[in-house]
């Protein structure tokens, strides 16, 4: 576990060769990793949030939003205030999901 975080770190940290990977896409990079073993990549990825509270995303409609929270294990579906104001819990709506970082 500590070699994955250590990885992690790395990628979202910059560097002299190249700037630092967004969390969200070093994430995806270790979820595609076959590099380590294969629950402890998966109980780092049910932990660590590709979207941490106050990140700027895109959902699947269009709508842009700030994360407020990510309850853990369900890292994929945070709470999400969308620029109108409303509050958006995709732990509750699975009609939509983050697209990506807006």
């Amino acid at each position: 576990m500590c070699g994955l975080v250590d990885v992690f770190e790395a990628m979202t940290s910059d560097r002299p060769h190249r700037r630092a990977y967004p969390p969200h896409e070093a994430w995806e990079m270790l979820a595609a990793s076959q590099g380590f073993d294969f629950e402890v990549r998966q109980a780092f990825l049910q932990s660590v949030a590709p979207y941490p509270a106050g990140s700027a995303v895109e959902l699947s409609d269009g709508s842009k939003g700030i994360v407020l929270a990510v309850r853990k294990g369900l890292v994929l579906r945070p709470r999400v205030r969308l620029a109108d104001g409303t509050e958006v819990d995709l732990a509750e709506r699975t009609d939509l999901a983050v697209r990506g970082a807006a």
